[in-house]
């Protein structure tokens, strides 16, 4: 019985259902909407929202957004510039990411196999080691034998010889 291969397969088999399971998770959940938001400075945002976000929920947020309020800052000031009149993208937090999904699906597994492999360091220092003897002794130790099963062997066919 081989643990190392027996746990392999264990871990590919529960790394493809966690892979799966995340990608099932990200395909029910992405892609959020886009919703374009208007403040009162006449100030255009667009803002990425989870699927189940309402209209109140995306413009409570637009409205109190710390980047929002860093553009109304800048654009107040200096109302000509091209960057006032683009629409600021921003993002509520809950939109998934694809980075997001990335991580999350290979860290799992790869966070498993690294305790896996960290406990059979552990356990194999716990083993008992077997000194295996070299070659050459081994060989020399096979020649001593047979020479001294051969003498054995003389001397007792010359005792009974006599």
């Amino acid at each position: 019985m081989n643990w190392r291969i027996g746990l392999r397969r264990i871990w590919i088999i529960l790394s493809v259902l966690w892979i799966g399971a995340w990608g099932y998770y990200g395909y029910l959940k992405w892609p959020g909407r886009t919703w374009e938001v208007t403040d009162a400075t006449n100030l255009k945002f667009k803002v990425r929202a989870p699927k189940d976000a309402s209209e109140l929920d995306v413009r409570a947020f637009a409205h109190q957004a710390e980047a929002t309020k860093q553009r109304q800052a800048v654009c107040s000031k200096e109302r000509k510039l091209p960057l006032c009149e683009a629409a600021f993208p921003l993002q509520m937090p809950g939109e998934l990411t694809l980075m997001r999904v990335l991580l999350s699906a290979i860290g799992g597994p790869v966070a498993l196999l690294l305790v896996g492999r960290a406990w059979f360091w552990v356990v194999s220092g716990f083993r008992q080691t077997t000194i295996k003897p070299s070659s050459r002794l081994a060989a020399f130790a096979k020649k001593l034998a047979a020479g001294v099963r051969r003498l054995d062997r003389s001397l007792w066919s010359n005792r009974q010889k006599l």
